[in-house]
């Protein structure tokens, strides 16, 4: 039996995109082996964090600045919703 050439030349290219692929995720294995680290995740994510915040207190100081505004600007838009109401209800001779 004689096999398609066309096959003996996807099997050879399978073969070397399997080796390939072994090589990049063995790289990929050394390189992420920290990530998942139980023991280096935190100093990880410290380092990654603290590298563009040297004083730490600003990295708290911008969580604490971002969890007022989450809860301040809906009040601003259910405001914002109840005049864009009011005016819609009211005639134009009555705010003119």
């Amino acid at each position: 039996m004689i096999k398609d050439p066309d096959y003996l030349f996807e099997k050879a290219k399978m073969k070397e995109a399997d080796e390939k692929d072994k090589v990049r995720d063995s790289k990929t294995e050394t390189v992420v082996a920290d990530v998942f680290d139980k023991k280096k995740q935190k100093s990880i994510f410290s380092k990654k964090i603290n590298q563009y915040n040297k004083p730490i207190i600003l990295s708290l100081l911008g969580c604490l600045f971002a969890a007022i505004v989450g809860c301040a600007n809906p009040v601003f838009g259910g405001l914002m919703i109840k005049a864009i109401f009011v005016m819609l209800f009211l005639q134009p001779s009555e705010y003119s």
